[in-house]
């Protein structure tokens, strides 16, 4: 059958993910790291929200075409696949806690356990392909592989039996232990049940605890929305405003508007997530609410359970800067961007430091590189040898940037936003006013972290009109003019080296968010020809003519 587009990248990116968490967890099983567990334990949410996207997706085909029954069939399957691949993500969650739960791996055979892991990587590395060209052969492939898995647990099982047969009463600890957890398998059966209901109803993949803890949010809103005494029940409600990619959830606190026509306003944002990365986002809030009051929503409340927590935040008013670039007459994306330049000159002379903190960009594109490859395996560079010269791969060149890189710190660091995408900058027209939104990562840093993260977020958008392929590259240019100018009245002499490693880190490590072959592509080689230009530069001698060609990079 064929694939709409929006099926066929879900599955790719829900594949893609849930193959890279069995590869940690192949890793953990041999290789003991708390750090490789906590992060394994935080992806866990970006399944689940994939496998909703898909879901979505397919209930979105479903709704617009005739309901044949081929069609009908094909879009359940797309469902109960994303199922099962969340329920091995779930699994997989489940392995990291019960790793962490171990006094001593001595009694584990880890390397047993990443054999399986192997296995099971491969076959979900195939389930994008054998849906999209109805293989069969790559279908019973994929049965073969839990076949052997299966052979795999049953000599882990003969093991670890024989193991407890040196102990007394063996037979009946592990009859008890199998009915332990059969009780604790039905109880998950009816948490999940629970879910769905609770999933049905607000659109949003969440389980119990989640959803607990956000109407302890809400109704916060709802003691303060009431007189003493009085209740009004099913005022408030929520709605799914955003899919995210990291795992949170993102809603719009609703209410019924005044004039009775069954229009809902949104008066509030709810976001949950991992309480690190939650409380990350409520950190930064206040910190910009101390430096630059109004700049960021106000906190309206903060509710933690568990490892999850959520942030209740003012709705701003506005549009992103997306929107406007995408959407909106040039008139008006001038005046944002313009809005925009104000707002960053104003924050950069205020928050200015003479602490050094560098930006750090060839280890943010090393640390990235699994999950680019990932995506795009086409991509994996080596190196090459071309009639008789050597071109180096990725690897050795971002190994010679960093050289580069060290020789060549920040003058100065200044209070940066961390994800300056465009989709996290709102413009108000009515006020000309400029707010940030998403702040988990913000800190004190060299400011290059900003500008390119902005210039590539225009950049990837996968959108490819020449009017608006034009619009992205001129309000790129723009931010770079700005930073430049700013940089020369600091006397930042390594301006444009540091920008150029930031729009190569920004170019390469954005592919893993495109599917789309021409445009990863594109990034992808504009990203190694940045450290190629600079690597070739600094033989030379870089001296303070050293430019970069922006306006070619931007071209398309």
């Amino acid at each position: 059958m064929n694939q709409p587009t929006s099926i066929r990248d879900n599955i790719h990116f829900l594949t893609s993910e849930i193959g890279s968490q069995l590869k940690t967890l192949e890793e953990l099983f041999t290789t003991p790291s708390s750090r490789l567990g906590q992060r394994l334990l935080r992806r866990h949410g970006y399944a689940a929200s994939l496998m909703l996207q898909l879901q979505n997706r397919s209930l979105e085909q479903l709704t617009q075409m005739e309901n044949a029954p081929r069609t009908i069939q094909y879009y359940k399957a797309v469902e109960a696949v994303a199922a099962e691949l969340k329920q091995i993500g779930d699994h997989i969650n489940s392995s990291a806690q019960q790793l962490g739960y171990l006094k001593s791996r001595k009694q584990l055979h880890g390397k047993w356990h990443a054999r399986l892991c192997r296995r099971l990587r491969k076959g979900v590395g195939v389930v994008a392909a054998a849906m999209q060209q109805d293989n069969v052969r790559l279908a019973l492939a994929i049965g073969r592989i839990e076949q052997k898995n299966s052979r795999g647990y049953r000599k882990l099982q003969r093991h670890y039996t024989r193991l407890l047969q040196r102990t007394r009463h063996a037979d009946d600890l592990v009859t008890a232990l199998l009915l332990g957890q059969s009780c604790e398998q039905m109880g998950d059966s009816l948490q999940k049940i629970s879910e769905t209901l609770i999933a049905t109803t607000t659109g949003q993949s969440i389980d119990f605890e989640r959803y607990d803890t956000l109407l302890n949010s809400v109704s916060l809103l709802e003691a303060g929305d009431s007189a003493p005494g009085e209740e009004k029940p099913g005022q408030f409600g929520l709605k799914s405003v955003a899919e995210t990619r990291s795992g949170s959830t993102i809603s719009g606190v609703t209410r019924a508007t005044q004039n009775g026509d069954q229009q809902e306003e949104v008066i509030a944002i709810l976001k949950e997530g991992d309480k690190k990365k939650v409380q990350e986002e409520r950190d930064g809030a206040k910190r910009w609410e101390e430096a630059f009051p109004g700049i960021s929503p106000r906190l309206l409340n903060y509710q933690s359970h568990g490892k999850r927590a959520s942030l209740l935040l003012e709705h701003l008013n506005g549009l992103t800067l997306e929107h406007i670039l995408l959407h909106d007459s040039s008139r008006l994306l001038h005046r944002a961007i313009s809005a925009l330049e104000r707002t960053l000159k104003q924050i950069w002379t205020e928050t200015q430091s003479s602490s050094v903190t560098p930006a750090a960009f060839t280890d943010q594109l090393s640390f990235r590189l699994d999950d680019l490859y990932a995506i795009h395996p086409n991509l994996v560079d080596d190196g090459a040898l071309i009639c008789g010269h050597r071109v180096s791969g990725l690897t050795q060149l971002i190994l010679e940037a960093r050289r580069i890189e060290v020789d060549h710190p920040p003058p100065f660091s200044v209070l940066i936003h961390g994800d300056f995408n465009l989709d996290n900058i709102i413009y108000d027209d009515s006020t000309e006013h400029i707010a940030f939104i998403d702040l988990h990562r913000s800190r004190q840093m060299d400011f290059i972290q900003d500008i390119s993260v902005f210039m590539v977020s225009g950049f990837r958008l996968q959108v490819f009109d020449h009017p608006v392929r034009t619009r992205i590259q001129i309000i790129a240019e723009r931010l770079y003019h700005l930073a430049r100018k700013f940089a020369r009245s600091q006397k930042d002499d390594s301006f444009e080296i540091r920008l150029t490693l930031g729009l190569a880190r920004s170019f390469i490590t954005s592919t893993r968010f495109i599917l789309d072959q021409q445009l990863a592509g594109a990034m992808y080689h504009r990203g190694r020809y940045l450290l190629e230009y600079l690597i070739q530069e600094e033989k030379k001698g870089i001296n303070a003519h050293y430019t970069l060609p922006v306006s070619a990079l931007f071209e398309w």
